[in-house]
């Protein structure tokens, strides 16, 4: 009876916000720069989990310019290194477009350090 009644203070609303939070403030909405030349401000985002292809690809890079909304959209496999990753952008993007001022990828692993060592 008594972890049942433990359970229910620790979950209790009004307890919960007399409490207070426990971690820190968030910091403050930064919005981005807005891009004043194609092909210089990209975002960068996978889709997953699609049915394979005859060539074995089931997910597809998406880089975006974001000035026109212009996008590229390359196949790849989810089990695509940071190397190979990096290999296919420098292949069909940079190749086409340069190297951008600023990038904004998602949060995916592959999107990491070695990712922008394996572009030089």
């Amino acid at each position: 009876m008594e972890k049942t009644i433990k359970l229910y203070v620790r979950s209790c609303e009004v307890r919960q916000h007399i409490q207070g939070r426990k971690t820190k403030p968030t910091g403050l909405l930064r919005s981005h720069t807005i891009p004043t030349t194609r092909w210089t401000n990209l975002a960068m985002d996978f889709i997953v989990a699609l049915p394979e292809t005859g060539e074995g690809y089931d997910a597809i890079l998406v880089v975006i310019d974001r000035l026109p909304k212009r996008a590229h959209f390359l196949p790849t496999t989810t089990i695509a290194t940071t190397t190979e990753t990096a290999k296919l952008y420098r292949d069909r993007i940079f190749a086409l477009h340069g190297l951008p001022e600023e990038v904004l990828p998602d949060r995916d692993s592959k999107f990491n350090s070695a990712f922008w060592m394996n572009l030089c």
